[in-house]
């Protein structure tokens, strides 16, 4: 049940933590896995080797930011070369501005949020339909206990995390007659690189407030 020769999962905000790691359970089932990147982020080398050594399928990875459509296109056109649909979405990019008071909201910063860590994932189903004649079987989009929790400095992750949420009920609703699949993975905690480099000092109170 779970041979997933020849099906193409495509991750956004694949090489790093959650997202990576959803690309090598996948890679390990014989999936073809395709992973994005921002900022020339991602040790390509690490990265196939891990895969390797799963005995997993080697992993494309390309540099593709999310807000840019032209990046979008372009990595669609590389998966298409190889591929005749894309069967797994993965909605993995997420940036928002970390608060410290009040002072800090600003409706640049939210809408800067919402651009990278809600509006992709519409953007990016519409595309794949747009390139392939078919949207992905099945949508994943990753969130977070923030949508619902009161956690230091995160307003505007949760304020993200809970429209990315809305939004999600909506495109299973409308998507169901497409026979697609549109899911949310709300994770507890995870100890990842970013989330310690975005959260910082913050990790410690988070740690108290937060289940094990």
């Amino acid at each position: 049940m779970n041979d997933l020769r020849d099906k193409a999962v495509l991750i956004t905000g694949g090489t790093k933590g959650i997202g990576l790691a959803t690309g090598l359970a996948f890679g390990a089932q014989g999936a073809a896995v395709t992973l994005t990147h921002k900022w020339s982020s991602a040790d390509e080398d690490e990265i196939k080797g891990q895969f390797a050594n799963l005995g997993a399928p080697e992993p494309l990875i390309v540099e593709a930011d999310a807000r840019e459509d032209e990046d979008t296109n372009a990595l669609l056109e590389m998966m298409k070369a190889h591929h005749d649909s894309v069967d797994v979405f993965v909605s993995g990019v997420a940036f928002a501005q970390i608060v410290d008071d009040i002072d800090d909201y600003s409706k640049r910063s939210l809408l800067q949020s919402i651009e990278y860590s809600v509006w992709p994932t519409i953007e990016y189903l519409r595309r794949i339909k747009a390139t392939f004649g078919q949207y992905p079987r099945y949508v994943v989009a990753l969130s977070s206990i923030g949508a619902e929790s009161n956690l230091p400095g995160y307003d505007m992750v949760a304020a993200c995390k809970a429209a990315l949420e809305t939004i999600c009920r909506y495109l299973a609703s409308r998507l169901g007659e497409e026979d697609v699949r549109v899911n949310v993975v709300r994770t507890l905690y995870v100890d990842t690189e970013s989330f310690s480099q975005t959260m910082g000092c913050r990790l410690c109170a988070l740690h108290s407030r937060t289940p094990a």
